[in-house]
């Protein structure tokens, strides 16, 4: 597949893994379902297994992003979005990890070490996100700002919520947060458009 294909391809995989957690982001509107102390409350824990293993899924696609840009780049834009290709894998795998745990007390062993696997790649996509966007101003303006904007977004205001809001604000805060990847997805598409 030649470089162009590639983009094409990727441009798409980003903006349907960006849009696909919307779809599913209203399960947050049901009533509470399950126990208060497991991971998985407030939704039910099968329905919650199922949204997690599709949001590792969108995780995936939003990756072809990443790489898409780590392949088209040179330099620092080259290593920052391998950094946050990294993240973004370790994010889809505590997704699925997640979907595991769904019944685990929330308070248990098993949460506190995803906890930490989601703040460990949640640095990595802050870094990559926030450094390649830097890297990519000059020459890929449009690459540069989406990345620029999602991993601020990610910093600034998804990490706070995230510490301190209730289920319904942080679902929102996440989902407002993959829909600006649509913006990286759309850069990528443009980027194939010859003259």
């Amino acid at each position: 597949m030649n470089t162009t294909a590639m983009t094409r391809t990727a441009s798409t995989l980003t903006i349907v893994g960006a849009l696909l957690p919307v779809t599913f982001a209203v399960a947050v509107l049901l009533p509470p379902a399950g126990h208060p102390d497991t991971w998985a409350y407030p939704t039910a824990p099968w329905l919650f297994a199922v949204l997690s293993v599709l949001l590792a899924v969108a995780h995936l696609l939003v990756l072809a992003g990443f790489v898409a840009v780590a392949r088209t780049t040179t330099g620092a834009a080259r290593v920052f979005a391998w950094v946050g290709a990294l993240g973004t894998l370790l994010v889809a795998a505590a997704e699925v990890w997640s979907a595991f745990i769904a019944t685990e007390p929330a308070a248990g062993s098993a949460a506190e070490t995803l906890s930490y696997l989601y703040t460990a790649s949640s640095l990595l996509i802050i870094v990559g996100s926030i450094g390649a966007g830097v890297a990519l101003l000059r020459t890929w303006r449009d690459a540069g700002f989406a990345l620029l904007v999602s991993g601020a977004y990610l910093l600034l205001i998804a990490t706070p919520v995230l510490i301190i809001a209730d289920a319904v604000t942080r679902t929102i805060v996440l989902t407002i947060w993959g829909l600006i990847y649509v913006w990286l997805g759309l850069a990528l598409r443009r980027s194939t458009r010859h003259p």
